[in-house]
């Protein structure tokens, strides 16, 4: 397939290639790395090796020894889980970094039309991180060219796809989408219906319509009406979601956070500390003066 070019004039405003610029793009994986491919989902029996020409060198190490010993695709994936795709690989902070350059940088001043969309990065570190980010502009927006606070560049460009629901209104119900992420182990997938109902119990019915859809429609300018009819066929119904129905088996439950960490407690500020050596950086490429401590 040809690749499409990203536009020059938007390059040109920002210093790394970690976005996806309008609906195509470069993107940064959490490990560094520049990568241009997709990954396409297909069926089981490809998946092994739609991940080992993907991701990192990690999963190719994995893949050579299950293949050497004859192993199977669920043994692959078992190891992946386990040794790649662990809840800190899904807390590193490095594909953070853009969404404050972003802002701190002034680019959604220059460019109002460009959205980020931050995927597979969890949301529980994103109100701390706003406070800490908007306690630094206040402190040295003189210098710097962006012309708002981060928070507010949050709920006018960003969304983000991990729906931690019970932070939805520390969010803003408005900025947050939820994303099963077919087919890795560590998404909802062949369980999303059961992890909707639970994640979502006592969800008024308007919000849980704003985290499964209606957020992702509005913020992509996408066309609602044949997305309703598609969901209007494959489903789920709200009532099915949000209706009475018998509880989620506990053991299913302990399923999801061995899964996905679907019990971990938010991270809140424990990061903080950990992010602020590159933030000096970046605002002094920005333009601040900070001085060394």
């Amino acid at each position: 397939d040809a690749k499409p070019e990203i536009p020059k004039r938007l390059l040109g405003a920002l210093d790394h290639p970690e976005l996806l610029v309008g609906h195509l793009g470069v993107i940064r994986n959490a490990r560094g790395e520049a990568r241009r491919r997709r990954l396409v989902p297909g069926r089981h029996p490809r998946l092994a090796r739609q991940l080992a020409n993907f991701i990192f060198p990690e999963v190719e190490r994995i893949y050579k020894q299950v293949e050497s010993a004859g192993g199977s695709d669920l043994e692959l994936l078992s190891r992946l889980a386990s040794e790649v795709f662990t809840g800190e690989f899904f807390s590193d902070l490095r594909p953070r970094r853009p969404m404050w350059q972003l802002m701190l940088g002034g680019v959604f001043d220059r460019h109002p039309d460009l959205k980020l969309i931050m995927s597979e990065v969890r949301v529980d570190w994103i109100p701390a991180t706003l406070r800490h980010l908007d306690s630094l502009y206040d402190e040295h927006h003189a210098d710097l060219p962006a012309e708002q606070r981060p928070s507010d560049y949050w709920r006018s460009n960003c969304l983000v796809h991990k729906a931690e629901v019970e932070m939805r209104h520390e969010l803003g119900v408005d900025t947050v989408s939820f994303g099963r992420d077919y087919p890795h182990p560590e998404g909802t997938w062949p369980n999303t219906k059961d992890w909707l109902r639970d994640a979502f119990a006592g969800v008024p019915d308007d919000e849980v319509r704003l985290i499964l859809g209606e957020n992702a429609i509005r913020f992509l300018g996408l066309d609602r009406a044949p997305l309703a009819e598609i969901a209007a066929h494959i489903g789920p119904p709200i009532d099915e979601i949000t209706g009475p129905a018998p509880a989620i088996d506990p053991e299913l439950i302990a399923n999801f956070d061995i899964r996905g960490g679907y019990l971990r407690p938010a991270e809140g500020d424990a990061k903080l500390a950990a992010i602020d050596a590159t933030l000096r950086e970046d605002l002094v490429r920005a333009g601040a003066s900070v001085g060394a401590e």
